[in-house]
């Protein structure tokens, strides 16, 4: 598999949310579900130094290379997101004031139970045969305070078919769908 393969499948899964959006689109393979809670205000100063924290989860079906691949590209949308909030990018996470911690996981590495478990927040995109579901979990942190601040998840269907300028310009779009949700105070 490439590592075009596993973005388009990451890219096709977003995080948590209080609220949870399901965008209706035109077949079921295309629908993404949003969701996201605020756990603590947010106290981050404009220019506040973030470090991004990649949480991997072992996957049954797709190669180290290809998994790296996807976190790349997803890394790549999440710094953005933070720097248009005004924060600046570290690359050590000792000197970060904030951590922005995420995850892409698949229906059958990891169910819907586990994730509601562990993560405390799933959007509830219900499972279709024949589509693989895919999540991004993403969480900010306070790393001064070792505290939660925010957590954003999304979910969607598996595109593996996708050229990759669609799978990055799809990750963008899940990754500022979920961000659209952090709130900071």
């Amino acid at each position: 598999m490439t590592t075009p393969r596993i973005i388009s499948l990451i890219a096709s899964i977003l995080l948590i949310s209080a609220c949870v959006q399901v965008q209706e689109n035109s077949t079921q393979a295309s629908r993404l579900a949003v969701s996201a809670v605020q756990d603590m205000p947010a106290n981050f100063e404009q220019g506040s130094t973030f470090a991004i924290v990649p949480i991997k989860v072992e996957h049954q079906r797709y190669s180290d290379e290809e998994v790296d691949g996807a976190y790349h590209i997803y890394a790549n949308a999440i710094t953005q997101q933070m720097i248009d909030r005004g924060y600046t990018v570290v690359q050590e996470p000792k000197i970060a004031k904030i951590w922005v911690r995420f995850a892409l996981v698949l229906e059958e590495d990891v169910s819907d139970a586990t994730i509601a478990e562990k993560f405390g927040v799933v959007p509830g995109l219900p499972h279709t045969d024949g589509l693989e579901k895919g999540s991004f979990l993403v969480a900010i942190e306070d790393a001064e305070q070792m505290q939660r601040v925010w957590r954003g998840a999304a979910q969607g269907f598996v595109h593996e078919e996708l050229p990759v300028n669609e799978r990055i310009a799809r990750t963008e779009n899940i990754v500022s769908q979920v961000f659209k949700q952090y709130q900071p105070k």
